[in-house]
C-alpha cells in the first residue's frame, strides 16, 4: 500500500535526479543511518517538510460529470486551460482534480453567471502571487533547519523535536494565509462598493460632491 509519504519520497528523489544526482541520494541516506540517524526520523523529517499541505484527496471526473457540473461552459478550450493551470490532469478519457472543493466552488461560480474563461484568467493572474506567498511561508517553516549546515542533516538527537516543531508551524501558516486573504477581500470589496455608490451619487447629483475633484487630483499626484 502506498500513501503520501511514498509520493513525497519519490518527489524528493526526482528532485535530486533533476539536479544531476543518480545514486548519491541513496548513498547519503545510508551514510546518515551509519552516522546514527534513525531511518524513521529521517523520513519523518522529509514528510513534515514535503508532504501535502491539504488533506483533500484527488478525485477523478468523467467528461460527463464535468459537463453536469459546469454545463455548456465546460468547453474544450476551458478544459484545456484548466489542464494548463494544473487544476485538472488528464487521465485517459477522464480528468483528475487535486482539489475537488475548489472545482466545486468554480462550478458554483460559473452557474452564478461568472464566465469560466474569466475565472480561469483570474486564477492565472493570481497564481504568481500565491507562489510568492507560499515561498515566504515555506521559508518560515523550514527556517528551523537554518541553524544546521545546508549540506548536512541535523544531529540525530535534534530530529524528533525538529519534526514536531515543523508540524506545529504548518497549520499556523495556513491560518495566516486565510486571515490575510479575508482582510484583502474585505478591503477590495469595500473599495469597490464605495466607488460604485459614489458613482451612483454623482449621477444623481449631476456632479461630484465637493472635495472629490481635489481628492482625485491629489491621488493622481
Amino acid at each position: 500500500m502506498y500513501d503520501d509519504t511514498h509520493v513525497s519520497r519519490l518527489k524528493l528523489i526526482n528532485h535530486l535526479l533533476t539536479r544531476g544526482y543518480t545514486l548519491a541520494n541513496i548513498q547519503d541516506l545510508i551514510m546518515a543511518v551509519d552516522e546514527g540517524h534513525d531511518l524513521r526520523s529521517i523520513l519523518g523529517l522529509e514528510t513534515a517538510i514535503g508532504s501535502r499541505w491539504s488533506r483533500e484527496r484527488p478525485k477523478k471526473y468523467s467528461l460527463l460529470e464535468l459537463l453536469q457540473m459546469f454545463g455548456d461552459k465546460a468547453s474544450p478550450s476551458a478544459l484545456g486551460k484548466a489542464v494548463d493551470l494544473g487544476l485538472l490532469e488528464r487521465d485517459g478519457l477522464s480528468f483528475v482534480s487535486g482539489s475537488p472543493t475548489a472545482l466545486a466552488a468554480g462550478a458554483t461560480m460559473a452557474k452564478e453567471g461568472i464566465p469560466l474563461a474569466d475565472l480561469l484568467d483570474a486564477v492565472g493572474i493570481a497564481r504568481p502571487h500565491f507562489n510568492a506567498v507560499a515561498k515566504a511561508l515555506v521559508d518560515l517553516v523550514v527556517r528551523q533547519l537554518d541553524r544546521y549546515d545546508a549540506d548536512a542533516l541535523p544531529p540525530p538527537a535534534d530530529v524528533p523535536a525538529l519534526v514536531d516543531a515543523i508540524w506545529r508551524v504548518r497549520p499556523l501558516a495556513m491560518v495566516l494565509v486565510e486571515s490575510e486573504m479575508n482582510r484583502a477581500l474585505e478591503e477590495a470589496s469595500g473599495d469597490y462598493l464605495g466607488d460604485r455608490v459614489a458613482a451612483i451619487m454623482e449621477k444623481k447629483l449631476g456632479h461630484a460632491p465637493e472635495g472629490t475633484a481635489a481628492k482625485k487630483d491629489k491621488s493622481r499626484k
